[in-house]
């Protein structure tokens, strides 16, 4: 058998459900796809550093722009020309710069030689042993600009990110509980209580009121609907009161008169045949008036039956 929660239970565990769904979204992006992500950044970073040096390669203030660029964005930058001497480099020199002479070397001449415009290099920094993207572009008079940047982040900012993933977890579940908690208990709780006043309903307590003020909007049509239906009951009940008092009185009438007529025939008109044959005619009347009386009642029946079938095939 199935089992079933009430709207309280089902609703925290739904908000506690979401809320470990978007933290273990967060999770896979920050520790699975962290690298690429960060990986795609600094490329940008270094397409972007290449871009202002190519709309700035005739500016006197180049190798001042060069440095701001290279502390700005941890970047390291080399312009060489093409003999492979090196004709300046950028101040910033960090963690993840390739100063290996052979590995530069490599991908300078096969740049310089293959007379490339602009070319992405991915390499290992053997300093470093870490992957490092280098960025090469061709200035004016046979210059030419290394970008390189390590791809790997550094082990001191992983690991911070960790600690506040890790706190913002713990946050959140706490204030995912507190919230769904309290939103829960906002919803169910006038929803608890329009039960708890059909219960008194169906056993036929009308003194009752469904018609509860809510911010939510379906709770208080739900409110004002089962108000509506419990006025059409009432309605329905006093009409149904009516109806039998009525019936009562219909009925009662001509069974009155075929028992009083009756006793008549037997106790008084015992040897007056034409005053019998009266009383019988008179029963014979009431009984046709309580022939019609039943008929109209199984007539009326049968007609609710049909609108009730006809409203079920609707619905």
């Amino acid at each position: 058998m199935l089992k079933k929660n009430n709207l309280k239970t089902e609703l925290l565990k739904y908000f506690l459900l979401f809320s470990v769904i978007i933290l273990g979204i967060l999770w896979l992006f920050q520790f699975i796809f962290f690298n690429t992500f960060y990986k795609e950044q600094k490329l940008n970073d270094i397409k972007y550093v290449a871009n202002i040096i190519k709309n700035n390669q005739k500016n006197n203030q180049l190798p001042e722009i060069i440095n701001d660029l290279a502390f700005n964005k941890s970047v390291c930058i080399e312009v060489a020309n093409s003999d492979y001497n090196l004709l300046y480099s950028s101040s910033y020199f960090g963690k993840g710069c390739i100063s290996s002479i052979q590995t530069t070397y490599k991908y300078k001449s096969d740049f310089i030689n293959k007379n490339k415009k602009e070319k992405t290099y991915e390499v290992i920094n053997p300093q470093f042993n870490s992957e490092t993207i280098v960025h090469a572009i061709k200035l004016i008079n046979n210059r030419y600009v290394f970008i390189n940047t390590s791809v790997e982040p550094v082990d001191s900012i992983v690991e911070l990110i960790r600690k506040q993933l890790i706190v913002i977890t713990i946050l959140v579940l706490v204030l995912s509980f507190v919230l769904a908690y309290y939103i829960s208990n906002y919803i169910s709780k006038p929803i608890k209580e329009m039960n708890k006043e059909a219960k008194k309903l169906a056993k036929g307590n009308f003194n009752i009121k469904f018609n509860k003020k809510s911010k939510i909007l379906e709770i208080e049509e739900l409110s004002k609907s089962l108000d509506y239906a419990k006025e059409e009951l009432n309605k329905t009940e006093e009409l149904r009161r009516d109806l039998m008092a009525n019936i009562s009185h219909d009925l009662k009438t001509p069974l009155t008169m075929i028992k009083a007529n009756a006793e008549i025939a037997k106790d008084l008109h015992l040897n007056q045949q034409e005053k019998q044959i009266k009383d019988m005619n008179i029963i014979i009347e009431e009984t046709d008036r309580l022939t019609i009386l039943v008929n109209d009642i199984l007539n009326l029946s049968k007609m609710e039956s049909i609108k009730e079938d006809l409203n079920i095939e609707s619905f």
